[in-house]
């Protein structure tokens, strides 16, 4: 099956353009370039994004239940005060030995991933996995070496250092691009690679032998700091580049963030579990309808051979039909019917007629999903008309049926503003699981630095229920 690689490093929005790569068998790359979210091939998709903010840790630990991990990295998490705001996590564990555990974790803001995935359309085609950039990095650098690497990549103003061991992101630096990019690299590089280095020498498997980690430059950072080996970096960047054939030259370390995504665990995906769910219910409904539909067709040009080569024997034809009939009769009653498969449409949101929404039943979810202490101080719903495609004979487009609404929400937040804006980037993560979020704006009233009074404006698209 085609695979469809996608990476953003802002918001995904209807009019950015995503960097991808479509892959075929045996990794063969079959097209790059730059896409329109509209225009989106019909390959299953996999996308990684940048997150302003994120954790990431590898720690042993006691052993728990399945139930009991996510509130233990929750609590590993909260400990280490990473964030201030509503937080997305993965983990993954595997065995260390006398009741103990590897413990893997990710975490991003909550309110990076809802501006990214918004206006994806997770409706109307499914995606694989949505990842970080840095484990597409650690899954893409687990390909070609177990040994400490030491990254260093850019993206637009976006610096990134980060130590990957064994397929596992062990430390992150992160900051902007403020003045001359070459000299922000060259002083970023200096700061963090020596941390990075110091964190390898800590790791419980290092020893002599890993004074000296492995250093790459990838994405769009220039040259590698002085006093690093090129040698080894630039056989390294060999051996990505021969994971991809058909590849442009240089493009696997021009795009890291791209070409690791089919390499990266199912733990890490950041979809939810029911989404994934859905998206595998149907993938393997393909397949078998495709293999049965097959086997239908063989048992019926089977019949027909038969006839021919029966023709004139009227006891032998009559017997042969019979037991093809039955086989074919068994068959297709392993089809999924129809109902089954309008389900599967239907559960990823793909229904072609939708009548309108319950309004009181919105209502009810946007109080439901307010903070206390705000206030909604306008809500503005309309009806959107979608204009139908032209018939064959090029005449002009029909109205269809209303499908979806847009909505208009004024919320009223006082206090701080670094309060207002957790409080706010709770609401539009709460609205893009609901709606598809179209904008939204955070402003100051009035008032005295402790007790602001702040707007908060959100523009979304409501679909039919």
């Amino acid at each position: 099956m085609a695979m469809l690689l996608l990476s953003t490093t802002g918001d995904a929005s209807a009019e950015s353009e995503l960097r991808y790569a479509s892959l075929g068998a045996g990794r063969k790359v079959t097209a790059t370039g730059t896409v329109r979210l509209a225009d989106l091939p019909a390959d299953e998709a996999r996308l990684s994004f940048y997150s302003r903010i994120a954790f990431f840790s590898h720690v042993v630990t006691e052993k728990s239940t399945a139930k009991m991990l996510p509130i233990q990295v929750r609590r590993l998490i909260d400990a280490e005060l990473a964030f201030n705001e509503p937080f997305r996590a993965r983990q993954r564990t595997t065995d260390a030995g006398e009741g103990r555990q590897n413990l893997a974790i990710t975490a991003v803001a909550e309110a990076d991933f809802t501006m990214v995935t918004a206006h994806l359309p997770l409706a109307q085609r499914p995606f694989a996995c949505i990842t970080p950039a840095e484990c597409v990095l650690a899954a893409l650098m687990a390909q070609v070496t177990k040994e400490p690497v030491r990254l260093l990549w850019r993206r637009a103003n976006q610096l990134l250092g980060v130590l990957v061991v064994n397929g596992v992101v062990h430390a992150r630096h992160a900051t902007r691009v403020e003045n001359d990019i070459a000299q922000d690299e060259a002083d970023f590089a200096a700061r963090v690679l020596p941390l990075l280095a110091a964190t390898a020498n800590r790791l419980p498997t290092a020893g002599p032998a890993l004074d000296v980690v492995v250093t790459l430059a990838l994405g769009e950072w220039g040259a590698l700091p002085a006093g690093v080996d090129n040698k080894i970096a630039s056989g390294v960047y060999s051996q990505l580049e021969e994971l991809f054939p058909g590849a442009p030259v240089h493009d696997v370390k021009a795009w890291p963030e791209l070409y690791g995504l089919p390499f990266v665990a199912p733990e890490f995906n950041f979809l939810a579990a029911e989404y994934q769910a859905e998206v595998d219910s149907v993938r393997y409904a393909k397949p078998v309808i495709w293999a049965v539909g097959g086997v239908t067709a063989l048992y019926l040009t089977a019949m027909a051979f038969a006839a021919i080569q029966t023709s004139g024997i009227n006891s032998q034809l009559a017997t042969r039909r019979a037991d093809i009939t039955g086989s074919v009769q068994s068959i297709s009653s392993k089809l999924p019917s129809p109902a089954d498969i309008e389900t599967l449409k239907r559960r990823l949101g793909v229904q072609n007629a939708l009548d309108g929404i319950r309004l009181d039943r919105f209502l009810a979810w946007v109080s439901k999903n307010t903070p206390p202490d705000m206030r909604i101080r306008m809500l503005d719903i309309s009806r959107e008309q979608a204009p139908a495609a032209p018939n064959q004979a090029g005449q002009e487009a029909a109205v269809v049926p209303q499908q979806s609404w847009k909505a208009a929400i004024e919320y009223e937040v006082t206090g701080p503003y670094a309060d207002a804006e957790r409080k706010s980037a709770s609401v539009i993560a709460a609205l893009g699981k609901k709606t598809k979020l179209l904008s939204s704006q955070l402003n100051v009233v009035s008032g005295e630095p402790a007790h602001l009074n702040i707007s908060l404006v959100t523009q979304e698209t409501v679909f039919s229920e």
